[in-house]
């Protein structure tokens, strides 16, 4: 139930709520992917990148299947830190993960 209302408070793009509410749900279902996902872009968007990396990290490492929006998702974050190289990284990752990202990657790399 929890990570249905962190979905759908992210889908509306309430990021403030996504961030208290997914804080919430961590101590319920702290294994749960779609929670650390959800949160990590819910962090950037905040503006707490240095936060937002370590969530999306463990998303990609317990499973959750949009590897490509995440790694994307990395790049932006990744940018905001600094982390040029990590950036182009990721966003390449993002591309072999779903190659209709192509588009949205070179324009995140023009940035570079």
């Amino acid at each position: 139930v929890h990570a249905a209302y962190v979905a759908l408070l992210a889908k509306r793009e309430a990021w403030s709520d996504v961030v208290r509410a997914g804080e919430t749900a961590m101590y319920i279902d702290p294994a749960n992917p779609a929670l650390h996902w959800h949160l990590g872009r819910a962090y950037f968007m905040t503006g707490k990148p240095a936060v937002a990396l370590p969530e999306l990290d463990r998303a990609l490492a317990l499973g959750y299947p949009e590897v490509g929006g995440i790694q994307l998702t990395r790049a932006r974050v990744l940018l905001a830190l600094g982390k040029r190289p990590q950036a182009k990284a990721a966003a390449q990752a993002a591309v072999n993960a779903e190659p209709s990202l192509q588009e949205e990657s070179d324009r995140l790399l023009r940035g570079l």
